[in-house]
């Protein structure tokens, strides 16, 4: 039998976070599933805000990597606290068969199978899952007049930080700069070797061997270092050829010229390999205003007496989903959230207020409306920000008051981004489930606002997650739970 040994490094704890990424990332279409359908089912909708979940995965959809050993031949085993077996026992097959029954107990395939697997998610990763394809509809960029900004690349500059640099760059420019400072030097030594090309070619035997170098076009189009190079060999032969029959003049001009040459050589040499004012070359930034992208949501919860437990209990996971939302989604500081609670008078609340607080007496929901209207053209220019309302009732609404609410809701609705109410209808002992006035009413609204006022009915608590993905899943999104959704956001110029 195969001896298995773990020979990594790290500690034991090291080994099982990394394993746990390992898995998690080999299974993230199957995880995400699993959050959606067990969410959708009502069974962890509770469990949202707790440290860390449990979330069941079937053993179908988890496929694992295992050392298999080959079949046949005799295999002997240890056993650790053996205490029935003896040498030559055989040991029995497992009860159970293998028909189906999983890790149950009973005959072959009488019982479904186990759950299989249990992923224990934290907080954090929970709601990375469930707001990674869903964004506020119809966000827009507003206002140019906005603090934040963002860096752009702007070229290149001579002086930066040592974290800046572009080595290419330089590297570049001192080549660029040791070329231009050798090149005046080169075209004086190839002024100094034509002279002695022309003194060396009369004492040719024949002069037509080695053409008039200012009427040769070939040798006039040579680059300078061509040209250097071409009169070095030749005059270099020509040296060795002529040199002992030079007339004294000649040759002391020959000399002349060939310290010059040597001089203007040695000259190159004390051009700076690296010049910092000159060649150094540093990535350069600019910051540039971001346009703003804020938003405010006003999230208006009906707190009257005809509010029982299931419905605001309800209630509070909808607004506890939205308000994780825009903080995953966008970030603090980008989306301001203003709370308000109403009876049939209305005010304005802290967020704790808004999730424990509980009041009595009738409804009327125009008050929160008409609190939100004040707020709005108060304190949040629609020039300025994307406005959105999200509403919870149990549809109740005192009979004269529809009325106005829809006026007022009317008036709201250009300024707004998008309007979102969740009618709660969990544990209602009386009346239509399926009916309300404000249902009515609301639902001739969203016919006259189509894509900027969505509805939805939570009968339970099962609904909650179905009735949230409905409201903010884009267009052309898949608004039931699924794996495979991607976020298709983009902001409207």
């Amino acid at each position: 039998m195969a001896n298995v040994v773990d020979r990594r490094r790290e500690s034991k704890s090291d080994r099982y976070v990394s394993s746990r990424e390992r898995l998690l990332k080999r299974h993230k279409k199957q995880v995400r599933k699993a959050v959606d359908e067990y969410l959708g089912s009502g069974k962890g909708v509770e469990q949202i805000g707790k440290e860390s979940v449990d979330i069941p995965i079937p053993a179908d959809d988890l496929f694992e990597p295992g050392i298999m050993h080959g079949q046949g031949g005799i295999d002997r085993r240890v056993h650790p606290g053996n205490e029935e077996f003896n040498a030559g026992d055989k040991m029995p097959k497992p009860p159970g068969g293998g028909g189906g029954a999983g890790d149950g107990e009973g005959e072959p395939g009488d019982q479904e199978g186990g759950e299989g697997y249990v992923f224990q998610l934290t907080g954090d990763e929970l709601k990375e899952m469930i707001f990674k394809d869903l964004e506020l509809p119809n966000l827009e960029r507003k206002s140019q007049d906005s603090d934040e900004t963002e860096q752009h690349r702007a070229g290149y500059v001579k002086d930066g930080t040592p974290n800046r640099m572009d080595l290419v760059r330089s590297k570049t420019a001192q080549k660029m700069r040791q070329k231009a400072s050798r090149k005046p030097i080169e075209k004086k030594i190839i002024q100094r070797l034509e002279e002695e090309y022309e003194i060396f070619k009369k004492y040719a035997a024949d002069e037509a061997v080695y053409p008039d170098l200012a009427e040769d076009q070939t040798y006039q189009k040579l680059m300078i270092a061509e040209k250097l190079k071409a009169l070095t060999d030749i005059v270099g032969n020509m040296s060795e050829q002529y040199a002992e029959v030079l007339t004294e003049e000649d040759a002391g001009e020959i000399a002349r010229l060939d310290d010059e040459i040597e001089m203007l050589d040695q000259s190159k040499s004390i051009i700076p390999k690296w010049n910092r004012a000159t060649d150094l070359r540093f990535r350069n930034f600019d910051d540039r205003p971001v346009p703003a992208d804020k938003a405010v949501m006003f999230c208006v919860r009906d707190t009257s007496g005809s509010i029982n437990e299931e419905m605001m209990k309800d209630s509070t996971i909808f607004y506890w989903l939205l308000y994780n939302f825009l903080e995953e989604k966008y970030g603090e500081g980008k989306v301001t959230v203003e709370y308000i609670a109403h009876t049939t008078v209305a005010k304005r609340v802290t967020a704790d207020e808004f999730f424990n607080d509980r009041d009595s007496g009738g409804t009327v929901v125009s008050s929160g409306m008409q609190l939100t209207k004040e707020i709005l053209e108060a304190e949040y220019s629609a020039a300025d920000y994307n406005v959105y309302t999200a509403q919870c009732s149990d549809g109740d609404n005192f009979g004269n008051d529809n009325e106005l609410t829809k006026k007022l809701i009317d008036e709201l609705l250009p300024q707004m981004q998008a309007f979102f109410y969740a009618e709660t209808k969990s544990g209602q002992s009386w009346g239509d489930p399926n009916r309300s006035d404000l249902w009515e009413m609301y639902k001739k609204i969203e016919a006259e606002n189509p894509g900027k006022f969505f509805m939805g009915r939570i009968k339970e608590t099962r609904d909650v997650y179905k009735v949230f993905r409905d409201f903010f899943t884009p267009v052309g999104g898949s608004k039931e739970p699924s794996s495979d959704n991607k976020s298709s956001m983009r902001l409207e110029p």
